[in-house]
């Protein structure tokens, strides 16, 4: 498994901060247009939304790409 480099990457069309190898924040566009943090959140298997700070980015990549997470 690649180890991946501390500092900002790309994931899912948003910019994400990564420590260790993990997804600990991002910035995204309000409905302003402003940049503002954002963090990494999993869809609820009871509705809703958790916070997974801490997530691979390989984890939070294919997540994205099914739908079940996004930074908010």
């Amino acid at each position: 498994m690649k180890k991946e480099i501390n500092g900002w990457k790309i994931a899912g069309g948003d910019d994400v901060y990564i420590e260790d190898g993990k997804v600990l924040r991002g910035i995204k566009l309000d409905h302003n247009g402003y940049q503002v943090t954002a963090y990494p959140y999993r869809q609820s298997k009871s509705g809703g939304w958790d916070l997974i700070s801490g997530i691979s980015l390989a984890a939070f990549r294919a997540g994205v790409r099914r739908g079940t997470m996004k930074l908010m």
